[in-house]
């Protein structure tokens, strides 16, 4: 199972260095999230998915608040979506994916409207 670590963030809901399963990690930002763009209020989070024995996977920043993103895995999904590779890494990039879209709780799902 993958977990996320938040290593810098600009909330208190978002604790550094504290690891969170992918569906807990996916609640909190998704609360976040609402309650930020609700106050128009802004903030970055850095952070990090670990795998089973804690090595980094990926690491990226979140912004808060702008919209750009319903929870962690929704800012992953959209910055790799948009990534170009060769076959090999769009192949990893897929499995990645797939692993981080299973573990997100069924409400929290995004379904990915495709561009006309």
């Amino acid at each position: 199972m993958l977990s996320v670590m938040f290593i810098k963030s600009e909330t208190k809901e978002l604790k550094p260095f504290q690891k969170l399963s992918i569906p807990e990690a996916c609640e909190i930002t998704e609360t976040v999230e609402t309650q930020y763009q609700r106050t128009r209020k802004k903030a970055h989070a850095d952070f990090f998915i670990l795998d089973e024995e804690d090595h980094e996977v990926y690491a990226g920043t979140l912004s808060i608040g702008s919209g750009l993103a319903r929870h962690v895995v929704d800012h992953i999904k959209k910055k790799l979506g948009s990534l170009k590779m060769d076959d090999i890494q769009e192949a990893r990039k897929r499995s990645f994916l797939e692993q981080l879209e299973k573990e997100v709780p069924d409400h929290l799902k995004t379904t990915d409207v495709p561009f006309l």
